[in-house]
């Protein structure tokens, strides 16, 4: 806002600089109609956004234009157009509206000036050629960034599987050697647990040997929740040689079949 605003202000500056130079009978009249635009414009702005009250601020705009060239009578304050409307051209419906209210202004310039400034009309064209080459050079680098956009989502998601099978294959190789420590009896119960706990990513993990009655756990449940199948949804159970290892989880999720086919076939093997 404060860079629209300015350029209000210097407009501003430019009609009382008018004003000092030359006699006009209603200065008052002008000033006051200053200080509305001003203050107009300031308080629509906050609006400028919303779809129509975008279009009545190139009517506001215009309708102010117009008064200042009516009164003052100088045919190049018509060529405030530009900087007014440059910034909140944002589609092609705004461009013909400020093209027709361009028009308008330029035509009545030019009348003011008993038709012998050409130049407005070659400044407002050279404005439009201008907007038209600033437009079309911001579409091909949205273009641009849209294309790019879409290859590095593309590299992106083909790193993401990159980095799963990673770490889908670290897992596997981590898991192989707990294992095969646990069946050389290199580690305990408790660190074969933790580390099927770690790999799975379990919400908890529960060891029983029934024989002996041992139960050891880790995560969020206890060794009597075992049988209490309202606690989670989902449950992995492997059996072996009078013990079983509960793998549990509080969701549904989706198992990875080669980690599971690993833990069966080493503690049932």
């Amino acid at each position: 806002m404060i860079f629209d605003l300015l350029i209000r202000i210097i407009f501003a500056i430019n009609i009382l600089s008018f004003m000092k130079i030359g006699y006009f009978e209603y200065k008052n009249s002008l000033i006051v109609g200053l200080i509305v635009y001003i203050i107009g414009y300031i308080l629509i702005y906050s609006f400028h956004k919303e779809k129509y009250l975008g279009f009545f601020n190139y009517v506001y705009d215009f309708g102010f234009l117009i008064f200042f060239l009516y009164s003052i009578q100088h045919p190049y304050l018509s060529l405030y157009f530009a900087p007014f409307w440059f910034s909140h051209i944002k589609n092609k419906y705004h461009l013909v509206f400020s093209v027709l209210l361009s028009i308008i202004l330029i035509t009545y310039g030019f009348y003011i000036s008993n038709f012998s400034e050409y130049t407005l009309i070659a400044l407002a064209a050279t404005f439009y050629i201008v907007l038209l080459k600033f437009r079309l050079t911001q579409k091909e680098i949205n273009d641009f960034i849209e294309e790019n956009k879409e290859i590095m989502e593309k590299l992106y998601n083909e790193n993401i599987k990159q980095k799963n099978f990673i770490d889908k294959f670290e897992n596997i190789n981590d898991l192989i050697k707990i294992l095969r420590a646990y069946k050389n009896e290199d580690i305990s119960i408790d660190e074969l647990i933790a580390g099927i706990y770690d790999i799975t990513k379990a919400d908890g993990v529960v060891f029983l040997d029934f024989e002996n009655k041992i139960c050891k756990k880790i995560g969020i449940y206890e060794c009597h929740d075992i049988n209490k199948n309202e606690k989670y949804n989902k449950s992995i159970n492997f059996t072996f040689n009078g013990k079983s290892i509960y793998i549990l989880y509080k969701e549904d999720i989706e198992v990875d079949k080669d980690i599971f086919d690993i833990l069966n076939d080493y503690l049932k093997g």
